[in-house]
């Protein structure tokens, strides 16, 4: 690319060879996150391949972040190109500037706000709705979530949709009306202050209806197919779709099996921390991290609720963040052949509820704030809920608030009271079921199933030698296999595992971290940490380690 520059030869203007590379087809983008500038624009260079560059634009006021960036695109830059290229970039923003010719694009959809946390707007498919009542038409996804943003884009017409809900909200079925009101509520958790809470939906039969309605509520916002999470995402994938998807629901059909019901415990608590986990990227710098506060809607013939309690040892974190539902199937006169034809519609036909949603929410949502904070004191007060409740009343809060607005706006006419009825009393029901729920996952439990998943590797003694005294213990039962995991003294009553081995079975096994739980178990197992050896005093005795003796007794401290 030539310039034309003074000739200090000849002291005359003359073009000259600038930047080795042709730079064409510049255009620029701007977030409507973090209203960064990025340019986007294609590299010739003769006889090499054509390499597509988006360049920050503010890497053009940081030399060496200017430098490093053109040089992992394959196209660096030498010492003299630096100024020119600099130069030749900035007029053409400018240009494209005073154009107006720049699109808009996003990394996430959901709520757009400032950097003060005011809401501005609100994003759904490929349109921003600003709270001014304008619109930002052919809003861009960005490179990293297109497949997903794919997802997500407007498809066919509304008529399908609006056929499908009908026939769901005439069946007043409280349990099929929540999961319609859910792809309404999810934004609105937002204004409760919780970042993420489930919506666990179970029933024992199959064939009851809740695919089809899940299908029915993820078709407010894109594809009922493709945008549906499956069992074969993994925690990474699905944590960074959350992270795009902000402020929109995710829906999970058909959970099942040992494994997959594990790892959606373990997503449970990312969920409702809101955040993914910071890791590097490709050139070892920290990326951003997504955040989210949404709702997950997952459907299984197994009851979430009872596994998260059982992977919470012995505490409400896990079923205190998991609201479920037994679905019953709904009656109709109709075949159950009319019925799937019914639904089949939906596949070629969404995003359309979600764009009449996201408008009004975008040019109302100071009103609507106001409304989920009453709506949530008055469930509160009747509900008199407690403390490690709140994500309960968040979740009640929002489906109850969500259905009326999509009610209110002529989406669907869900009977929002007895919706209301139906969820408040529902929380009775889990209030009787967490702590039943919990069952296996006290101290006590959790170490006697330690003992049971190893008992071929158990050392039983009548009692423990210590270190520095000359006891020898006397074997009562000797290990089936080479290496022993715990050593039982039955006379002490006490067991002595490997602090290392113990933990490690615990986050494997449990999803339990030890630093979460180690307060329980000193105070209901007496608990001391020594570091010493499993089986002393024996011919299956370990090298030293760090040791935890626990007292299996119960009652209070002598």
């Amino acid at each position: 690319m030539d310039r034309k520059m003074l000739n200090p030869d000849t002291m005359l203007y003359e073009w000259l060879p600038a930047l080795r590379r042709v730079f064409e087809n510049v255009n620029a983008t701007e977030s409507v996150l973090t209203k960064f500038f990025e340019l986007h624009f294609k590299v010739r260079m003769q006889g090499a391949k054509d390499i597509q560059i988006i360049l920050p634009t503010g890497h053009l006021g940081n030399d060496n972040k200017l430098r490093e960036t053109m040089a992992s695109f394959g196209a660096p830059l030498r010492g003299s190109e630096l100024t020119p290229f600099k130069d030749f970039m900035g007029t053409w923003l400018e240009k494209l500037q005073k154009e107006r010719d720049i699109a808009s694009v996003t990394e996430q959809l959901g709520w757009v706000k400032d950097s003060d946390g005011n809401v501005e707007g609100f994003s759904a498919g490929t349109t921003t709705y600003m709270s001014d009542g304008t619109e930002k038409i052919g809003v861009r996804i960005a490179k990293e979530f297109l497949a997903v943003g794919r997802m997500y884009e407007v498809s066919g017409t509304k008529a399908p949709w609006l056929r499908v809900s009908k026939f769901l909200a005439e069946q007043n079925n409280p349990a099929f009306t929540a999961i319609i009101a859910s792809a309404f509520a999810a934004p609105l958790l937002s204004f409760t202050g919780v970042q993420g809470s489930i919506l666990s939906l179970v029933s024992t039969e199959s064939g009851v209806g809740k695919t089809s309605a899940l299908k029915c509520a993820q078709a407010v916002w894109g594809s009922p197919t493709h945008g549906m999470n499956s069992i074969e995402d993994t925690r990474l994938s699905v944590a960074r779709k959350l992270g795009f998807l902000n402020n929109l629901p995710a829906y999970w059909d058909e959970l099942r099996g040992e494994k997959t019901m594990e790892e959606f415990c373990h997503l449970a608590f990312q969920v409702a921390q809101g955040k993914e986990k910071s890791r590097l990227d490709s050139t070892a710098t920290m990326r951003d991290v997504n955040t989210w506060e949404t709702m997950v809607i997952a459907a299984s013939n197994e009851s979430i609720f009872d596994l998260m309690g059982s992977y919470s040892a012995g505490s409400d974190a896990g079923v205190a963040r998991t609201y479920e539902i037994i679905v019953h199937p709904f009656e109709s006169e109709r075949s159950r052949a009319e019925i799937a034809m019914l639904f089949e519609t939906l596949n070629g036909n969404y995003g359309h509820a979600g764009q009449e949603y996201a408008k009004y929410l975008a040019m109302h949502h100071k009103e609507i704030k106001v409304m989920v904070g009453k709506m949530f004191s008055s469930l509160s007060a009747q509900g008199q809920m407690k403390p490690q409740e709140r994500f309960w009343f968040s979740m009640m809060t929002s489906l109850i608030i969500g259905a009326g607005l999509a009610k209110k706006i002529g989406l669907v006419d869900i009977d929002v009271r007895t919706l209301g009825h139906y969820l408040l009393k529902n929380v009775t029901q889990l209030r009787t079921r967490s702590s039943a729920s919990m069952l296996g996952s006290t101290p006590s439990e959790l170490i006697a199933a330690y003992m049971q998943q190893h008992q071929d590797k158990g050392l039983i003694v009548d009692k423990l030698s210590r270190q520095g005294h000359s006891y020898t213990p006397s074997v009562i039962s000797p290990p089936r296999a080479d290496r022993i995991i715990f050593q039982l003294a039955q006379d002490d009553n006490v067991v002595r595992v490997a602090k290392g081995d113990f933990c490690s079975w615990l986050k494997r096994s449990k999803g339990i971290n030890w630093s979460s739980v180690a307060e329980s178990f000193k105070k209901d197992l007496y608990l001391s940490v020594a570091k010493t050896s499993l089986g002393l005093g024996t011919k299956w005795a370990m090298p030293r380690q760090y040791c935890m003796d626990m007292t299996l007794e119960f009652g209070e401290k002598k």
